[in-house]
């Protein structure tokens, strides 16, 4: 017998156990083992009318060379050992691991042969997407060993859609935003400030919302307790103090290649996100013991690694030309990705 849908499994939930933490119901929506937003079959990354949003490793590969190069340039710092292992966490239905082991394949392949490229995935429908094509080189783990590994790890859109605690501050203080029923329907609601308000920035002014990412803190802290030697390269939308960008603190959905309805309805069939303040990041992976090596904008990234010489090389007298040159431009224009992502790196 099926399970009852997610929807009423929720509904059921709040009315034994009373409105849910907004991190619990995140978890549920986007995860839920039957029917969760990433666990339900359907594509969700790249472009097309079946997919919901499109990232910069599903419109061109030229992002994947540019990690490539990162990971080569931390396998030579390393001293060349073998095997290296990248550990690639959401890496959606397998682009930019695809990509990036072919460049290494082209120009690097003395780390082609040394590489070994690991997927951690929640997702059964990306892990299917992701063996597509797949070689022998790439395989699947739970994420990085207990203690002690060396090696390169990558997060491409993976921190925007961790679990975080939502807040909306008050003159007196943080409230926690939860999500009840109201009418039969389900309703965001406020409720205590949970312990994690802890980690909100200051200034934030009374009415605002805040995302704070406090999974992404420990993902970051685990990272830096597990990895002995090696690079960590984050590729998110953001910026220093995005809550001051709207009332929200720009959480939002997308669904279809726009943005969907309000978070806290139709669980399972919209994506959940909210953009990555970069401010906290560098001061959790600090405390964490990484080093910044550097951040930058998308554009600057991959300008510094050759985006307009890729541009000028591409034949726009054919269609197929014509479609790469616009979709490079893309990942690199301000008005575009170029500004709205955000890269960084961190060594141990």
């Amino acid at each position: 017998m099926a399970a009852p849908a997610i929807p009423d499994r929720l509904r059921a939930r709040i009315e034994r156990e009373g409105p849910l933490p907004w991190p619990t119901w995140m978890e549920a929506a986007l995860y839920d083992p039957d029917g969760g937003y990433y666990t339900r079959p359907g594509r969700k990354t790249g472009p097309g009318d079946d997919a919901d949003f499109a990232t910069s490793p599903t419109l061109h590969p030229f992002l994947a060379h540019c990690v490539a190069e990162e990971a080569a340039a931390c396998w030579e710092r390393l001293g060349r050992p073998a095997p290296f292992p990248v550990y690639e966490f959401g890496g959606g239905e397998g682009d930019l691991a695809r990509d990036a082991l072919a460049h290494l394949d082209e120009d690097h392949p003395e780390l082609a042969a040394a590489v070994r490229w690991l997927h951690v995935e929640a997702s059964p429908t990306h892990r299917d997407a992701q063996r597509a094509g797949a070689d022998e080189r790439v395989a699947w783990t739970d994420g990085l060993p207990t203690a002690g590994t060396s090696g390169f790890v990558v997060a491409h859109e993976f921190l925007d859609a961790l679990p975080f605690w939502w807040l909306e501050r008050h003159d007196d203080g943080w409230r926690g935003l939860h999500v009840g029923l109201e009418d039969g329907g389900f309703a965001l609601l406020r409720g205590p400030a949970p312990d994690e308000a802890a980690l909100a920035p200051d200034g934030v002014p009374t009415g605002r919302r805040v995302a704070v990412m406090h999974a992404a803190k420990a993902w970051l802290e685990t990272v830096a307790a597990r990895l002995r030697a090696g690079g960590v390269l984050v590729v998110d939308y953001g910026g220093d103090h995005v809550w001051r960008r709207d009332r929200d603190g720009t959480v939002r959905t997308f669904r279809s290649h726009r943005h969907g309805l309000d978070p806290w309805l139709e669980p399972g069939e919209q994506d959940i996100t909210a953009s990555v303040d970069f401010a906290q990041a560098r001061a959790w992976a600090e405390a964490a013991g990484l080093r910044l090596a550097f951040e930058e904008s998308q554009e600057a990234f991959l300008m510094r690694h050759g985006a307009l010489e890729a541009l000028n090389r591409i034949d726009r007298s054919t269609v197929e030309g014509a479609s790469a040159y616009l979709r490079l431009r893309q990942l690199l224009l301000p008005t575009a990705m170029g500004e709205a992502f955000r890269v960084a790196r961190w060594e141990v």
